[in-house]
């Protein structure tokens, strides 16, 4: 369920104090006599909003009204936040037309990620988008977000928009730490799950979360998340806290794709936290550093020779039954098969599309 963001309304405690004279017939130069002589001018200024009221003073009140101090200095307390908040709403709403405009705000809605408050003023708006991103202003964005911590598998050749890309990730994160883990993640289990996690994606069908239920008791957090327009991205590896972290968005919906994607960033999890905690963007199939370059290759050879080794694909028949054996053998989905052919460059694209259509699948995501 998306937050309201609104800033409630609160008035200054000289309004209640006032009242509170009015009530028992008090004049405020009485008030001021029963505080210890208390100038009346201080009285005056506190019963129009001029001046605070101390916590000296709240203690003081507390013995002439009854009412605690404490209450006294609630009041004072939420009046300054709301002057403060008040204060920031025209900085708010500046940062809106030069900096909110740039985020897919109605896609955001759309996915219920955020609620609509496109009804209020533009502060409010941007108020809700720091809140979601957890920032305090618009100048920490880049600082956060510009060189973002986890390692990117993106659609080759897509356009790439750090601010739809910053929002997915963001509530990819969100999502990853409401989750109950079964397990506690251990470096050295992994090989014992790795047969299983092969089993559970040899159906297409990912809507009954078999994939999750593997992964929780390794102790990953394991999201699909849908790409949002202009946010090309297949897969993300990180680490929240002490926590192991995929999100996979499915796009393309490929099964094949989506298999390799998940051993993809499974190898990230497994052979690159010890990395420099400089935050990094690892893109695919563009030119990086050569240490970027390195681990996105030691991913991609971690997910392929898990799956169907360099050798076995060498050897395999280039037939509909002789690639189905091999899958059967490895146990995994044909097209996985398909998929490691063209990587290997035996078959070409226009074939996996062509003369092996009928090994091809498309992954059922959860609704």
């Amino acid at each position: 369920m998306a937050t309201t963001y609104t800033t409630p309304i609160s008035f200054h405690p000289g309004t209640y104090l006032r009242e509170w004279l009015e009530e028992n017939n008090m004049t405020s130069k009485e008030l001021a006599l029963r505080l210890s002589g208390k100038p009346e001018k201080t009285i005056s200024n506190i019963l129009t909003g001029k001046s605070s009221i101390t916590p000296e003073l709240a203690e003081a009140l507390s013995f002439v009204t009854g009412i605690p101090g404490r209450m006294w200095n609630s009041l004072q307390a939420k009046y300054n936040s709301y002057i403060v908040a008040q204060g920031n709403s025209e900085a708010l709403a500046a940062q809106w037309d030069n900096w909110g405009t740039l985020f897919p705000y109605k896609d955001m809605v759309r996915r219920g990620w955020i609620d609509d408050l496109r009804s209020n003023d533009k502060g409010e708006m941007v108020r809700q988008l720091l809140s979601f991103l957890g920032i305090s202003h618009s100048s920490a964005f880049d600082r956060i977000y510009g060189e973002l911590l986890p390692q990117f598998r993106m659609t080759k050749g897509a356009n790439h928009d750090p601010y739809s890309t910053a929002v997915w990730l963001r509530q990819g994160q969100l999502l990853a730490q409401r989750l109950t883990l079964r397990g506690t993640f251990d470096i050295n289990r992994v090989p014992d799950f790795l047969p299983r996690l092969k089993e559970a994606l040899i159906s297409e069908d990912q809507s009954q979360g078999k994939l999750e239920e593997l992964t929780s008791e390794m102790g990953i957090a394991f999201v699909i998340l849908p790409y949002l327009p202009k946010a090309s991205i297949s897969g993300v590896a990180m680490w929240i806290g002490e926590t192991p972290t995929i999100i996979l968005s499915g796009k393309g919906k490929r099964h094949d794709a989506f298999v390799f994607d998940f051993f993809h960033e499974l190898g990230h999890i497994l052979m690159h936290k010890g990395r420099s905690q400089k935050a990094r963007i690892f893109i695919d199939d563009e030119m990086q550093e050569p240490v970027e370059a390195q681990e996105e290759t030691e991913a991609n050879d971690f997910a392929s020779e898990l799956l169907v080794s360099s050798e076995q694909v060498a050897q395999c028949p280039l037939t509909i039954d002789g690639i189905q054996a091999l899958a059967h053998e490895q146990h995994v989905h044909p097209c996985v098969v398909l998929d490691r052919l063209v990587r290997e460059k035996r078959i070409t694209w226009k074939l996996y599309y062509s003369k092996y259509k009928a090994l091809n699948a498309q992954t059922i995501l959860p609704a």
